[in-house]
């Protein structure tokens, strides 16, 4: 599906390791002009929270101001949650989910199943061929892949090519697009109010009889991605060896496109095992905001989604990464122009110092008045563009506090380094001004307002705090904690954590023409 972001190099980096709606409204702060006024809190919106009987959550709030409901489907379930050796499948099944159902994108599903099933009879061949000690024989695999070839053309004269996005579109949908972050994998559409029984009917039978076609098309689409943004890539690459030295038990150490020694041995029946153990009801959070009735909607929901059987759900991540005892520094050689990645392990919320670490992120580098601006870019000219990011690679166990920037000729990534370093410590040692701390606080209460503008917004961040905290209200309680923090808490979470010995740094130096 589309991705969101940007298509730039920095772009590349925020995608491997942040989802789009993780503390949205921090991030809007950026388009606001730094004299705002002081805000009043944004109320809280009238949701109503049910639990079905299957375990499944559903999040509604009506909002009449146009005949429109943004719909949103949160998994509890992203990289995080993939065992190793099947990395990336938490992406690639977000792939596969757009691929139709037994009576979506299909011509004749008996007769397609029963090829489909000989596809991947194929595949655990070639995956057991290349398992072989010794190595595979080269000749079979190539037989068997052009078996398999034959196979899918038979499966495709079956297909109805993209007929579920045609469906929404033909029907006024738009915003219809999905994403996989290392947390939650999210799938999103608005439609026009009187077309709700469509949505209902459509993503029930997505989550219930979800067919795996294309399967291994799509396999090859996702290798080809994978060398595109991170093998080819020296911002991918990098932020990929640096989660992997930062981490060491925790699963945030693999990125979610996976590594391609996993991601070509991938199979659709792995799919479908990771579906039927992380997709269940009791990880799902149903969100609907706009032109909806409480009472008619609520009992619709439950006609087409509480008749989903609960379902075992594989286990968590319950490890606990050891405690770091001393700087790690990864260096990649590229020729590619000098970029730094600095990460220090911190808690995650509601750990207090979470609050207090997302606040020092604003004060250093959100903004042309925040300090590394006006600091390393503006003043020392060490800098391209910095910035720092509190809750890295994501928010669902203990995370890091990450900067990363590229310097500015002539200066290198370690003259970078040693300028943020001086910029942590000045703050360690001089909390930030009153002034300073009200003027970041005002700008995310304006940045929560401005996202809860639309339903869109409304739905993305309330669908977000449930799936990842159990508590859709997360936002507002966060602004009534961030309203108690003292500009001294800020100087000690950073005298405790943004400390050498706690420190993980990447860099890229510039591979020399003519250099092996």
């Amino acid at each position: 599906m589309k991705e969101y972001g940007i298509l730039n190099v920095e772009y590349w980096f925020r995608k491997g390791i942040r989802c789009f709606f993780v503390f949205i409204f921090l991030y809007s702060i950026f388009y606001i002009q730094y004299s705002i006024p002081v805000w009043a809190a944004p109320p809280v919106p009238a949701v109503q929270k049910y639990i079905l009987s299957n375990g499944l959550r559903l999040l509604l709030y009506p909002r009449h101001n146009m005949p429109g409901i943004a719909f949103r489907i949160y998994f509890r379930v992203g990289s995080v949650d993939e065992e190793m050796g099947q990395t990336g499948l938490a992406h690639m099944f977000e792939h596969m989910a757009f691929k139709g159902t037994g009576t979506i994108n299909t011509k004749d599903f008996a007769r397609e199943k029963a090829i489909l099933d000989d596809i991947e009879k194929i595949a655990g061949q070639i995956n057991r061929e290349l398992a072989k000690p010794g190595g595979p024989d080269q000749n079979k695999i190539a037989a068997l892949e052009m078996l398999r070839s034959q196979k899918e053309k038979e499966a495709e004269d079956f297909e109805i090519k993209d007929e579920y996005e045609k469906i929404y579109e033909s029907n006024g949908a738009w915003g219809f697009n999905a994403f996989t972050s290392n947390d939650v994998t999210g799938y999103t559409v608005s439609l026009p109010s009187n077309r709700l029984d469509l949505w209902l009917a459509m993503e029930s039978d997505r989550f219930q009889n979800a067919v795996l076609r294309e399967f291994y098309k799509e396999r090859s689409v996702v290798m080809e991605e994978r060398r595109m943004r991170t093998e080819s890539n020296p911002i991918g690459k990098l932020w990929e060896l640096f989660t992997a030295n930062a981490f060491i038990v925790s699963p945030y150490r693999h990125e979610i496109i996976g590594w391609m020694s996993d991601i070509e041995r991938l199979t659709a029946a792995q799919a479908a095992q990771f579906f039927d153990t992380r997709y269940v009801p009791e990880r799902c959070v149903i969100v609907m905001v706009g032109d909806i009735d409480l009472e008619s909607d609520l009992a619709k929901v439950r006609r087409h989604f509480e008749k989903i059987p609960p379902r075992n759900s594989a286990p968590e991540f319950s490890g606990e990464e050891p405690a770091q005892q001393g700087e790690r520094r990864v260096e990649l050689v590229w020729p590619a122009e000098p970029a730094l990645v600095m990460g220090w392990h911190k808690p995650n919320a509601p750990h207090p110092d979470n609050a207090r670490l997302s606040l020092l992120e604003v004060i250093l580098s959100q903004g042309r008045t925040s300090r590394f601006y006006k600091n390393l870019v503006e003043k020392q000219a060490v800098a391209q563009t910095i910035g720092a990011y509190s809750e890295e690679p994501g928010s669902r166990y203990p995370n890091l506090f990450v900067v990363f920037g590229y310097p500015r000729q002539p200066h290198d990534a370690l003259a970078l380094e040693k300028a943020v370093e001086k910029e942590l410590e000045a703050v360690k040692k001089i909390p930030p001004q009153d002034w300073e701390l009200s003027r970041v606080k005002n700008n995310i209460e304006a940045g929560l307002i401005n996202v809860l503008d639309e339903n869109e917004g409304i739905a993305d961040t309330i669908g977000w705090n449930e799936v990842l905290y159990n508590d859709w209200s997360y936002s507002w309680k966060l602004l009534e904690t961030f309203e108690k923090i003292k500009p001294q808490e800020l100087s000690e979470a950073a005298k405790k954590y943004l400390i050498k010995e706690n420190v993980t740094v990447g860099f890229v130096t510039k591979k020399k023409a003519g250099a092996l």
